[in-house]
């Protein structure tokens, strides 16, 4: 006897024992003798005795899915991809999405409990999760519409919208955690800028500083050359006294000269001082702007920096997280119904808008409580 004959007949004991079928009656046949009315009325069946059937079936099910996966996982192994889409068709009857929602089920769970319990569309939207997370998640109670609920008690919508929030939440979280690094990273950057920018800022100053006090040194050298008088070294030894005027005459206009020339050179290197100066002055203010505008970014890379390692932290509390994602959610609904009440026309508008106003008072309400 095979493996599966003799699952098969363990089964059929079993059903044997709880009553569901008769020893050496063929239940096939004797569904058609009661469909036909060759039967016996029989006195109307207890709930607990409906609910052992059920449940006697439904593990059979959930024991035949993941089988009869097993056994199309090794069958399309065996096959090319044009042959398996034409055996499943001509031999077993399965379409080729059919199938694999049971390869899905087989390659997912070893043993039959869990589809059992889940049913199909249920085991299915488990297996979004990682193996290692799926006993903790089935034993554990989830919040659906303010309820808590086993997976077991759930619907397939309200177990799929569960397993959907908890990933928008973790991908809320991972998110958060994402940016508060970010925002961190950004922050240690701008510090480091702002204080290149404030050497800078103070190298200006000095450089400025360095400036007014060689335009200082100037001007004052400028001054004491007009205030000093002019000069002039003549020789008069063995000379004449036209000799000596002449010389005279030449060496004042020689001095004249010379005290011209150092008052140009001098005017020149005034006007290169203050110029400097000038320029000096320029670079301050405008490190004295870059330092303002670092100092600024900074503090708003600071409060970036805080506010996301605040959702950093609370994304560690999934109910907050799931909070957050259906707040998004709703903020986008409220932003959608308003732009359906601009477009309808007026009287239908009017009433939208209280229909909204009601909204916003049952949400204060529950705001309150």
């Amino acid at each position: 006897m095979s493996d599966f004959e003799e699952r098969m007949a363990v089964a059929k004991r079993t059903a044997v024992e709880l009553g569901l079928e008769e020893p050496g009656v063929d239940p096939e046949a004797k569904m058609l003798a009661r469909s036909f009315g060759m039967e016996p009325e029989v006195e109307e069946r207890s709930i607990e005795t409906i609910t052992e059937e059920i449940l006697f079936y439904k593990s059979q099910a959930g024991l035949a899915m993941l089988e009869i996966g097993k056994r199309l996982i090794e069958a399309k192994q065996q096959l090319a991809h044009g042959e398996w889409e034409r055996w499943l068709e001509e031999k077993v009857d399965f379409s080729v999405r059919s199938a694999q929602r049971f390869m899905k089920l087989a390659e997912g769970y070893s043993k039959s409990d869990t589809v059992t319990l889940l049913g199909t569309r249920k085991a299915l939207a488990l297996l979004a999760l990682e193996p290692f997370e799926r006993d903790e998640f089935l034993a554990e109670k989830h919040a659906v519409s303010g309820v808590e609920k086993t997976a077991a008690d759930m619907t397939a919508a309200e177990l799929e919208k569960v397993i959907r929030e908890r990933d928008e939440a973790r991908r809320a979280a991972e998110e958060a955690k994402a940016e508060a690094a970010a925002a961190v990273e950004n922050q240690t950057k701008m510090e480091a800028d702002m204080k290149v920018l404030k050497n800078l800022q103070e190298s200006a100053k000095a450089a400025e500083e360095q400036k007014a006090d060689a335009l200082q040194r100037v001007e004052k050298e400028l001054a004491e050359l007009k205030a000093k008088p002019v000069d002039v070294a003549v020789e008069v030894r063995d000379a004449s006294a036209q000799q000596i005027a002449k010389a005279k005459k030449d060496g004042a206009e020689e001095a004249e000269k010379k005290h011209r020339a150092d008052l140009d050179a001098k005017e020149q290197q005034l006007q290169e001082a203050r110029k400097a100066l000038a320029d000096a002055k320029k670079e301050t203010k405008a490190a004295n702007e870059r330092l303002k505008q670092a100092e600024q970014e900074t503090r708003e890379a600071r409060d970036r920096a805080d506010k996301a390692g605040r959702m950093a932290q609370v994304s560690g509390n999934q109910n907050m997280v799931r909070f957050k994602v259906l707040f998004d959610q709703a903020q986008e609904t409220v932003n959608r119904m308003a732009d359906a009440v601009q477009a309808e026309t007026p009287e239908n508008r009017e009433k939208m808008r209280r229909a909204m106003t009601a909204l916003a008072e049952a949400i204060r309400k529950a705001a309150e409580a």
